[in-house]
């Protein structure tokens, strides 16, 4: 009798530490499944970093590209500014060139007239200066005359 309680008891004690061991290892699994989770969301946010990274060099290539295409824009610009400059700057010179060889001519012509002459014929010029009664009003000459009056006399 003591044998089959004896085996009974030992039964129900490996029952009991077969069920505390089957808890420990569903606490375990529980365990691990949340430690896989936090596993995966380390793998999406380190694959997010990455892509971030690769996103961000690709925008640091674009900002160089679009610097350089700049600055070559910026010095084709001031290339064909100088050459305008330099454009304008040889025909102010011709020009000035041209005007320097009318006076020359004309001081030249000047100076043989004063040797001939002895002196300078002046060049006659017209005035057209007019005085102030020759000036005509408009055709309403009674409302600016009236005006003018009131505007002197104050």
């Amino acid at each position: 009798m003591f044998g089959s309680l004896k085996k009974k008891l030992s039964s129900a004690i490996q029952l009991q530490a077969s069920s505390k061991v089957l808890n420990s290892l569903e606490e375990m699994g529980q365990q691990l499944e949340i430690e896989l989770e936090k596993l995966e969301d380390l793998c999406e946010e380190c694959e997010l970093q990455e892509f971030i990274l690769e996103q961000q060099f690709q925008l640091s290539r674009h900002k160089q590209k679009k610097l350089n295409e700049l600055e070559q824009y910026r010095q084709q610009i001031a290339q064909k500014h100088q050459t305008k400059i330099k454009d304008q700057e040889q025909t102010l010179l011709k020009l000035q060139r041209e005007r320097q060889a009318v006076f020359d001519d004309a001081f030249r012509e000047d100076m043989e007239e004063y040797k001939q002459h002895g002196q300078l014929t002046k060049i006659q010029t017209t005035s057209n200066k007019l005085a102030l009664e020759e000036v005509v009003l408009e055709a309403n000459e009674v409302e600016t005359k009236d005006a003018l009056e009131q505007f002197l006399n104050g």
